[in-house]
């Protein structure tokens, strides 16, 4: 017989739990940023962010974070929220537009389109060019964004057509669309710099990255399926 599963009970980690202490800061700023730069989103999605409590969230990711990564790291959170609310059934086309003129802009050029989303950005990529340098941004940062944005554009594929992609495709999809990668870049900047791609690129690591990506994966998928709040997350073949 199998016994009922108690995470309180059953799970045990081998370090104390940690929140950074400017997390409460954070979160504060962030309800200002949302009221400031983010009136485009919709009210449901403005108040679904305001009790996400971004800054907590990430104040327990990165506890070791000075104040300055760790309203950085705020900003990312909240505009890739964001991009995710505003674009997630939108054709691919579309999703792939917005990642290219999104990547040009942190890559130091001005938006060639005025729009609300992309006009955050410059402010952004000066906050992360203090944390982190133009080499980081470039090989790190945009590197998974780009990524990012290619898993997003081939979910909406699937989720607009209705159709079940096969489990390798679908985890592929996710690996990328679920972003990880891009808090990985955030925890090298925090710990140590800007490691050796010999370092970042180790089979070792990248396998950690990887079940990391895989538990986002299924908690997140599996929880908004049992609740029936969207369609499909990736359509998760069955």
């Amino acid at each position: 017989m199998m016994l009922p599963f108690n995470p309180r009970v059953q799970v045990r980690y081998p370090f104390s739990a940690e929140r950074n202490p400017h997390a409460a800061e954070m979160d504060n700023d962030i309800i200002t940023l949302i009221a400031d730069n983010y009136s485009f989103l919709s009210e449901k999605a403005r108040d679904k962010y305001r009790n996400t409590h971004i800054g907590y969230c990430a104040g327990c990711i990165f506890p070791k974070a000075g104040r300055t990564h760790l309203e950085a790291i705020c900003r990312v959170f909240m505009w890739t929220f964001a991009v995710d609310d505003k674009f997630e059934w939108s054709a691919p086309a579309v999703i792939e537009e917005i990642g290219d003129a999104a990547l040009r802009v942190l890559l130091g050029n001005k938006p060639a389109v005025e729009t609300p989303l992309l006009n955050a950005l410059p402010e952004m990529r000066e906050q992360l060019l203090a944390i982190a340098g133009k080499e980081w941004l470039e090989k790190r940062f945009c590197k998974s964004l780009a990524s990012y944005f290619s898993g997003l554009a081939e979910e909406s594929h699937y989720r607009s057509s209705g159709i079940y992609p096969d489990m390798n495709t679908y985890l592929d999809i996710r690996l990328r669309s679920v972003n990880v990668d891009i808090m990985t870049n955030l925890a090298e900047v925090i710990t140590a710099g800007q490691l050796p791609d010999s370092v970042i690129g180790h089979p070792v690591i990248r396998e950690i990255e990887l079940l990391v990506c895989r538990i986002l994966i299924w908690c997140n998928d599996l929880f908004l399926l049992t609740r029936k709040e969207r369609i499909w997350t990736c359509s998760i073949p069955c």
